[in-house]
């Protein structure tokens, strides 16, 4: 444990099955396998990806106890590509606290991500609830 109470000797995993993820926590010589809805994965996905940039900032720590919340994801590093094979543009974005996270886009829909990215006019302000 380290001097926060964390024991980094946890590990996490996901396995599939047809209908389901399963989120196996394993520690102790244990292997806990947590079955997850698509929607249970969404939640715990964004939950974690909120916690992951809480834990990374400078700004303000976490109170104990608080629950993390859907957060607008500050990109720390951004990159693009193309896929092998099908030729088709790829977008990598390192996260605050480096998850990194890359989309592979149609071609038609990683056009229409660059031109927006070059003229925001049409933008809608993340606080106005766009």
């Amino acid at each position: 444990m380290d001097s926060d109470g964390v024991d980094e000797g946890v590990r996490f995993r996901v396995t599939m099955a047809r209908h389901h993820a399963r989120l196996h926590v394993m520690a102790g010589g244990r292997d806990v396998p947590v079955q997850m809805s698509l929607e249970q994965c969404r939640e715990v996905s964004l939950a974690l990806l909120a916690a992951l940039l809480r834990l990374a900032s400078d700004e303000d720590a976490p109170q104990d106890g608080e629950v993390t919340a859907e957060t607008i994801l500050t990109v720390a590093e951004a990159g693009v590509g193309i896929q092998h094979g099908s030729g088709r543009p790829v977008l990598t974005l390192v996260l605050a606290g480096g998850a990194q996270l890359t989309f592979l886009l149609d071609a038609e829909l990683g056009a229409g991500i660059a031109q927006a990215l070059k003229d925001p006019s049409d933008f809608v302000r993340a606080d106005e609830g766009g």
